[in-house]
């Protein structure tokens, strides 16, 4: 997976997820009861387990295939085809637990959802 890849594939991720009002709907019923220290918990979670991590019941791993979905939707409520762009996370979403920990160590995703999200 190289980089140009990742960029673009968080843009698409983020305009489908945020950039919709039914897709805020979709993200805000998904995630919107947690609080800092629950987010806190499902960090130090993801961190042992990566996407096999669980929360109220449902994985790392399906919450990310949901994501993905709400932002496919959200981007083809705009009418754009920017949807290709989540491939890399679609490719993640179904790699096992070695190969997905790999990943998310070379996006040091830790570092930017302590710093931007905490």
């Amino acid at each position: 997976m190289n980089a140009p890849g990742i960029v673009l594939a968080i843009v698409a991720l983020v305009k489908g997820l945020f950039y919709n009002v039914s897709s805020l709907n979709a993200v805000e019923a998904l995630v919107g009861t947690y609080d800092k220290a629950t987010v806190e918990a499902l960090l130090q979670e993801a961190m042992c387990y990566g996407l096999e991590a669980h929360t109220d019941d449902m994985s790392f791993r399906d919450m990310l295939s949901n994501l993905i979905d709400i932002a496919k939707n959200g981007l083809c409520d705009q009418q754009k085809h920017e949807y290709i762009f989540l491939k890399p996370f679609e490719s993640l979403a179904l790699k096992r637990r070695a190969e997905d920990l790999n990943i998310l160590a070379s996006l040091d995703i830790e570092r930017y959802i302590r710093s931007n999200l905490l």
